[in-house]
C-alpha cells in the first residue's frame, strides 16, 4: 500500500511538470487517473466514504457537472459532449488527488509546487531564447521588446495564446512567492531569481487581466502576511510597468487602448487587438441572452449560436469581420456571464456557491495557497471564460484539487 502511495505521488509530480507544456500528455495522464479511480473504488470500498467526507463542496461540484451534462448532451451536436468531457475534469482531478495521496502533507505540496515552478520557468526561458534567436536571424532585424512580446513570444515554442500562457506564469509567480515568504529560507536565492524572471516574462506577454490578477492576488498575500511586502510589491509593480510602457510598444499600445476606450473599434482599419472593446460587445450580448434565458439558460450547445446571432443583429463589425476572415469565435469572455448564459440562474448559483465554499475553507484553514489561487481565478474570470478552454480547466482544477487536500493546521511532514 505504501509503495502505491509513492507511485501515486510520483504520478502527480509528473502532472505538475507536464501541465504547462502539453494538453495531450495531460489528457493521457488524466485518463490513467480515471482508471486509477475506478480500480480503487472496486478494490477499496472505503474510497467512496472518503470522497463523501469532502462535504458540501464535493456534492456541489457533482451537481454542477450534472447540470452541465443535462444542458450539454445533444445527440446531433458533438460539441456539447466535448464540453462535458472537458468540464468533467473539474471533478475528476480533485477526486484523483484525494484518492491518490489523501491529505497532502507539507513536504509533498512543496515538491509539487517546486516542480511546477521550475517547469514553467524552463518553458519561459526557452521560449524567450527562441524568440530572440528568430529575430536575430531575420534580415536587417533590430531586436526590440515588441519583437519578443505578446503573440511573438507566447506561441514561439508551445502553442499558447498570450492569456493562457500568462495564467501558467502568473500562477508560477504566486507559488514561488509563497515558497519565499511562507516556507523558510531553503533555496531562497533560486526562488528570488525565478520570481524576478517570471514577473519580467509576465509583462512581456502583456496580458492585462493576468497581470492584474497576479498583483491583486499578491496584494491579498501582502495583507495577510506582510505589510512591508505589500509596499515593496507596489514599488515593484510601478517600476516594471513604467519600464514596459516606455520601452515596449506592444505593451504601451494595449494600455493606451484601455485609456482611450472606444466601442466602435474596427479590426479592418487597425490590426492591433483591442481586447476591451471586444469584451464590451461580448458582454452586452451575453447580458441580452441572460435576460431572455434567465432560468434555464440557452444550453451549452446553443450559447455560441445565440452570441453569433446577437453580433449580427447589433452589427458588431469587428467581431463579424474577424469571424469571417479568420474563423475566430468570440465567447462571453467572462466566466460568470458565460456560465449564467449557458446554464441559467441555477448553474450560476452553483458556481458562486462553490467559490464561496472554497473561500470559506481557505480562511477557516488559514490556507494561503488556496486563497491565492482562488483570487487569481476569480479576477481572471472577469475578462476570460477560463472554464471553456482545456488549458484553463486543467490548470485551475489541478491546483484547486491539490490545495483542497492540504490543511496547513493539521498537515505533518
Amino acid at each position: 500500500m505504501k509503495e502505491n502511495r509513492y507511485l501515486a505521488f510520483g504520478y502527480l509530480l509528473s502532472m505538475a511538470v507536464v501541465l504547462p507544456w502539453s494538453n495531450a500528455f495531460m489528457n493521457v495522464l488524466i485518463f490513467g487517473g480515471v482508471l486509477f479511480i475506478v480500480q480503487n473504488i472496486i478494490i477499496d470500498r472505503k474510497v467512496v466514504s472518503r470522497l463523501k467526507n469532502g462535504g458540501w463542496l464535493f456534492y456541489l461540484c457533482l451537481i454542477f457537472i450534472g447540470v452541465i451534462f443535462t444542458n450539454g448532451i445533444v445527440l446531433e451536436d458533438p460539441k456539447g459532449f466535448q464540453y462535458v468531457l472537458r468540464m468533467s475534469t473539474v471533478l475528476i482531478l480533485p477526486v484523483m488527488i484525494q484518492i491518490m495521496i489523501g491529505k497532502t502533507t507539507d513536504k509533498q505540496l512543496k515538491s509539487i509546487i517546486n516542480l511546477y515552478i521550475h517547469s514553467v520557468s524552463i518553458l519561459c526561458l526557452t521560449s524567450l531564447i527562441t524568440a530572440i534567436v528568430r529575430v536575430i536571424f531575420k534580415e536587417n532585424a533590430v531586436l526590440g521588446l515588441k519583437d519578443i512580446s505578446y503573440t511573438n513570444l507566447s506561441s514561439v515554442l508551445v502553442n499558447h495564446e498570450p492569456i493562457y500562457f500568462s495564467l501558467f506564469v502568473g500562477l508560477g509567480v504566486l507559488m514561488v512567492t509563497s515558497l519565499i515568504f511562507v516556507r523558510g529560507k531553503d533555496k531562497k536565492s533560486l526562488y528570488v531569481l525565478e520570481l524576478a524572471f517570471l514577473l519580467f516574462f509576465l509583462f512581456l506577454l502583456g496580458s492585462r487581466t493576468a497581470i492584474l490578477a497576479t498583483f491583486v492576488a499578491l496584494g491579498v498575500f501582502g495583507l495577510v502576511r506582510s505589510k512591508r511586502f505589500l509596499l515593496g510589491l507596489t514599488v515593484l509593480f510601478a517600476l516594471i510597468f513604467t519600464i514596459n510602457y516606455l520601452y515596449n510598444d506592444s505593451f504601451k499600445s494595449r494600455i493606451d487602448f484601455v485609456l482611450n476606450f472606444n466601442t466602435e473599434f474596427n479590426f479592418q482599419q487597425d490590426w492591433s487587438y483591442e481586447g476591451l472593446a471586444v469584451r464590451y460587445m461580448t458582454w452586452n450580448c451575453s447580458l441580452e441572452g441572460i435576460k431572455e434565458n434567465f432560468w434555464f439558460g440557452t444550453g451549452v450547445t446553443k450559447a455560441q449560436l445565440y452570441l453569433d446571432n446577437c453580433y449580427k443583429e447589433n452589427e458588431y463589425q469587428s467581431l463579424l469581420f474577424f469571424n469571417k476572415e479568420h474563423g475566430s469565435i468570440f465567447n462571453s469572455h467572462n466566466l460568470y456571464l458565460g456560465v449564467f448564459l449557458k446554464l441559467g440562474v441555477v448553474g450560476f448559483i452553483l458556481l458562486m456557491a462553490i467559490i464561496i465554499l472554497i473561500l470559506y475553507k481557505s480562511i477557516r484553514d488559514k490556507n494561503i495557497h488556496l486563497l491565492l489561487i482562488l483570487t487569481f481565478f476569480m479576477v481572471n474570470g472577469l475578462t476570460e471564460s477560463v472554464l471553456v478552454r482545456e488549458k484553463g480547466i486543467m490548470l485551475f482544477t489541478f491546483f484547486f484539487g491539490l490545495f483542497l487536500c492540504y490543511n496547513p493546521r493539521r498537515t505533518n511532514n
